[in-house]
This record gives structure tokens, C-alpha cells and sequence, in this order.
């Protein structure tokens, strides 16, 4: 019964041990902007193993790999932060279940958690400014959501997310790769990966089955919500994707010069998704039928390669925005749907 902070390169190994942070008040050690972590495992460094464990209870995240010592600079004007990612960090056949706890709770100690903090608490397995690390053959069910990649802290890349299990993870997505920073050159209009940006992940031969479904979630998602904001050229290829909250791969880029070009879609094995159309679906993407792949940018153009998927049960197979999408490989894919391609004028 206790929250685990790694401060230092190990490898922790667990055999059929469980890590309870159930009710736990947060460790003293480790921060997001302040907070305590509150988490079952916290990971502060590089060169760590996590293996064997199941991590449950915790009001925040079940394990988290963060960058400890982020930087805080001055971007056009606002106050937002960079720094050098942890590497080398291992994440393997854990089982992280029923976290998140404080999801949506004004009052969690887990700033995540809150209204004001973004209510998702940051999903069951976090690398948050991360490089050239691995998440493979964990379980995250019953989370808030299931794996996340984010770059507050500086630059998440070169990861590789394989032959997971995420399932269940209601309130969010299964698998998402969103830029919360500026991964794109205010000036140049260029990735810029010395600040921020989510790029050149591999997504492989997961399962995401059953997210987001009482809240928003895709099965795998590829978000840049803001300007400036960037995931780009990573591949999500060979997993089976069915019965999530929104399409089964969908990637929303909401304001312009935010940025997500460059991303494959391959040999995806994905079945009916969009199933919670009583919600409705993330704001400017009002797709209201059951969608295999959604790509859907309000403003900015981009390029993406969607080749050789299975989709089937669908009312749409790829649902996408023409002015400011285009798509290769469309022909190479299986289509078992009433309408392969869907041209939408948002």
C-alpha cells in the first residue's frame, strides 16, 4: 500500500505484486506544475525498468514517466515550459487498472483530476516529455484512459507504444498522442523540436477496445488543439480497433498552424467505432455515425498515409475534411462499410 517515486536509474521488478495507492496522500517528491503526484509509480529518471507490477487506486495516473525539471520560458508572450526528456525508460507487462479516481472532482488533491486542470488525470500510463523509450505488453483497463504521450515538459519522441491492452478506459481515449506545447516554429511555420511536439512515435499490434464511450475517446487519437501545437509524423499500424467512444483513429487539429502532418495509418485491423453518437463528437468533427478513421482539421492543410486497414461495421470507413486533407494509399485499404469515403464541408 504505498506511491512509488523513482528518482534515479533502476529496475524495479514486481512478481505478481500489486502496488495499492488507494487513499494514499500523494508523495513528497515529484511534481506537475506544483502538484503532488499522487500516482501509483512516478518515474523522474531515465534508464528505468517498471516490470511484473499490477498499479491500482491511485487518484492521479498508475505510472507516469515525466521530465522532473522542466524549464519555464516566455513564448510570444505566455508563460509555458520546455526541457531535455528522460530516456530510456521501460514500461512492461504491467497490469494498471481502476486509477484515476479523482477524475472530474473539483476537490482531488491531483490537479489533472479538476475542472480547472483538464479532468482526465493524465490516463493510466503517461510518458510526458519522454524519448527513445517503450511501453509493451502492459494492460491499462478501467483508467480515466489508457496510455498517453504528451510534451508539456519538452519534446515526447521516438517512443515506441506495442502489444498493449487497453480496454475499458471510459472516459477518454485508448492511445493518445496530443501536443500540449509548441511543437511548431511561431516563425518558420516548421516543426521545431527543440521546444515541444509528440513525433516519430510507433504505435504497433495494440488493442484498443471499449474507450471513452461515457465521455470523448477514439481508440487511438492524434490531437493538436492549439497553435503552434504539434504530432506529426508518427505510425500507428497493425492494431485491432473497435467500439470506442469516437472514430477508431481520429486526429482533430482545431486552430491554425496547429500542426499533426505527416502521420501513417497501416494494416489497422479496425471494426465499428464511434458508438457513443448520443454525446456527440469533439467540437468542429460533428460526424454522427459510426466511423472507422476520422481526420479532421478546422483550418491548416496536411498530408497523411492511410493505407491496407480492414475496416468493416461501419457507416463511414474514413470520414475526412477535402480542404485541408489529403490522403494516400486510400485504394490499398479493405472496406466492409456502407460508405468507404466520406467528403465532409466542415
Amino acid at each position: 500500500t504505498e506511491d512509488v517515486v523513482i528518482t534515479v536509474p533502476l529496475t524495479l521488478v514486481g512478481e505478481q505484486a500489486t502496488i495499492d495507492a488507494t487513499g494514499l496522500s500523494g508523495a513528497t517528491t515529484g511534481s506537475i506544475l506544483g502538484q503532488a503526484p499522487y500516482n501509483g509509480i512516478t518515474i523522474e529518471s531515465s534508464k528505468v525498468t517498471v516490470e511484473g507490477f499490477t498499479v491500482k487506486g491511485a487518484q492521479g495516473e498508475g505510472i507516469l514517466a515525466i521530465n522532473p525539471n522542466p524549464k519555464a520560458v516566455m513564448i510570444e508572450g505566455h508563460p509555458l515550459f520546455t526541457g531535455k526528456p528522460i530516456t530510456k525508460v521501460t514500461i512492461e507487462n504491467n497490469i494498471v487498472e481502476n486509477n484515476d479516481l479523482g477524475f472530474g472532482d473539483p476537490s482531488s488533491p491531483y490537479m489533472s483530476c479538476t475542472p480547472n486542470g483538464g479532468a482526465d488525470c493524465g490516463e493510466g500510463i503517461h510518458l510526458l516529455s519522454v524519448a527513445k523509450s517503450s511501453v509493451i505488453d502492459n494492460e491499462s483497463v478501467g483508467n480515466s484512459g489508457g496510455i498517453l504521450l504528451t510534451d508539456e515538459f519538452g519534446p515526447n519522441h521516438d517512443n515506441v507504444i506495442e502489444g498493449n491492452y487497453v480496454a475499458h478506459n471510459s472516459k477518454d481515449c485508448g492511445i493518445t498522442v496530443p501536443s500540449h506545447s509548441v511543437g511548431l516554429n511561431p516563425k518558420t511555420l516548421q516543426p521545431d523540436p527543440s521546444f515541444g511536439g509528440d513525433y516519430n512515435n510507433l504505435i504497433i499490434d495494440n488493442q484498443a477496445i471499449d474507450n471513452g464511450v461515457n465521455g470523448f475517446g477514439a481508440g487511438i487519437g492524434i490531437f493538436a488543439p492549439s497553435p503552434y501545437s504539434a504530432s506529426y509524423d508518427n505510425v500507428v499500424s497493425g492494431n485491432l480497433i473497435e467500439g470506442n467512444g469516437l472514430a477508431g483513429i481520429s486526429v482533430h487539429s482545431h486552430a491554425p498552424n496547429a500542426y499533426v502532418n505527416g502521420n501513417v495509418f497501416t494494416y489497422n485491423t479496425i471494426g465499428q467505432n464511434n458508438v457513443d453518437l448520443a454525446d456527440g463528437t469533439d467540437t468542429g468533427a460533428h460526424d454522427g455515425f459510426t466511423t472507422g478513421i476520422l481526420i479532421w482539421s478546422a483550418v491548416t492543410k496536411y498530408e497523411f498515409t492511410v493505407s491496407h486497414n480492414k475496416i468493416s461495421d461501419n457507416t463511414y470507413g474514413i470520414w475526412l475534411t477535402p480542404g485541408t486533407v489529403k490522403i494516400s494509399g486510400i485504394r490499398s485499404n479493405h472496406f466492409s462499410v456502407t460508405t468507404p469515403l466520406f467528403l465532409s464541408s466542415q
